[in-house]
């Protein structure tokens, strides 16, 4: 296969291959739905739309696809996605599902366990040669959406998550947390599987495949990212910083949340100072 040129989108772009398996369910066999970004707000397929946070996963046809029994999807980024220590907790990829957290308050208070399907996660440079990666496709941590959204809230929220960032892997295997416990392990995050292609002996990698082995139930996935380390003052979580972060900053000027950039406690002017700095 060919190398693929350089670009600025960090999501998949391209389905090189697809067999939904066995046991796939037939209303979710498009594989072009796990490319580009995963998704922020599912439900409209029963015109029930809301926010996809860790208690409600994404979950219409639209929004993914299904790999069953034996089954693979094969998807491609346009420019190598690098083994970097740099990044935050040196993870390099997300891989996306609709894995979510059991409920225990009833209400969007806590979380309980984890409700997730599996999948193998592998690598290539070229297509050719592969490594196998840890992590579970689908998923060891659910998808949030928007930062200050509540677990069941039906409008979008006005703070997108970054899914290029990646959440504390130190929550794989949690459970049993506060709502607020939670959110302190996604910081600014979208969530996602977290890879780290260190071992893999590829410096570089632009294929993934997500595969089911025999003994396993059908999974799904949203979309894989390549992680880079966020701009400097970015607010809203889009990957660069442009005029709208210095109004984010204006607009919570005196507050706290992502705006606060030098983590001080409150939004000002050296928050300002930082956003100017950098865009």
């Amino acid at each position: 296969m060919s190398v693929l040129v350089a670009s600025s989108t960090p999501f998949a772009q391209t389905m090189v291959a697809y067999d939904p398996g066995v046991g796939a369910n037939p209303q979710y066999l498009n594989p072009e739905t796990a490319l580009g970004a995963p998704s922020r707000l599912s439900g409209q397929c029963l015109n029930l739309p809301g926010c996809v946070t860790p208690l409600a996963p994404a979950f219409c046809p639209e929004e993914l696809v299904a790999i069953g029994i034996g089954g693979a999807l094969t998807l491609a980024f346009d420019h190598p996605v690098a083994d970097d220590p740099q990044n935050p907790f040196g993870i390099d990829l997300l891989v996306f599902g609709n894995a979510f957290y059991s409920d225990p308050t009833l209400e969007g208070l806590g979380i309980g366990s984890l409700f997730s399907e599996g999948g193998v996660i592998e690598v290539s440079p070229d297509g050719q040669l592969w490594a196998e990666v840890l992590g579970a496709a689908d998923g060891d941590i659910p998808t949030l959406g928007y930062l200050d959204a509540t677990a069941y809230q039906l409008e979008p929220g006005q703070v997108p998550s970054d899914f290029t960032l990646p959440p504390d892997p130190t929550l794989v295997g949690q459970s049993n947390l506060s709502w607020e416990e939670l959110l302190t392990f996604y910081g600014r995050s979208g969530g996602g599987t977290p890879v780290d292609l260190a071992g893999t002996g590829f410096d570089s990698i632009q294929f993934v495949r997500i595969t089911l082995p025999e003994g396993g139930s059908a999974i799904e996935i949203d979309a894989v990212a390549d992680v880079r380390a966020p701009a400097t003052g970015d607010v809203d979580g889009d990957g660069v910083t442009t005029f709208q972060d210095v109004l984010e900053i204006l607009a919570a000027w005196g507050t706290t949340g992502p705006a606060d950039l030098d983590h001080d406690g409150e939004v000002g002017f050296s928050d300002l100072l930082i956003a100017l700095a950098g865009s």
